[in-house]
């Protein structure tokens, strides 16, 4: 095997591994750390599709997920971080 072939399979292994890594940290940060449902107001259909449209719009996947941020606006950047996840493996 060609060792630049192998060099460049092993730094994409580690690329996707770490990005794996960021995004199951993030999930285990929200779980464990974000603020008691109970503190946000239910969102009615217009506005959840508005929250998801900001976090499109606002979050790079991969970044940290704000514990501040709704509920709905964090498992939108979740589902971004696995789309993201997906189109790299």
């Amino acid at each position: 095997m060609n060792w630049n072939k192998a060099f460049v399979f092993g730094v994409m292994v580690c690329t996707v591994v770490n990005r794996a890594l960021i995004v199951l940290d993030n999930y285990q940060r929200l779980r464990g750390k974000n603020m008691h449902a109970s503190m946000f107001r239910k969102l009615n259909t217009q506005e959840e599709k508005d929250f998801r449209q900001w976090a499109r719009e606002t979050y790079e996947p991969f970044s940290q997920i704000e514990v501040t941020w709704h509920p709905v606006a964090q498992d939108e950047c979740v589902k971004m971080n696995l789309e993201a996840l997906e189109r790299t493996a």
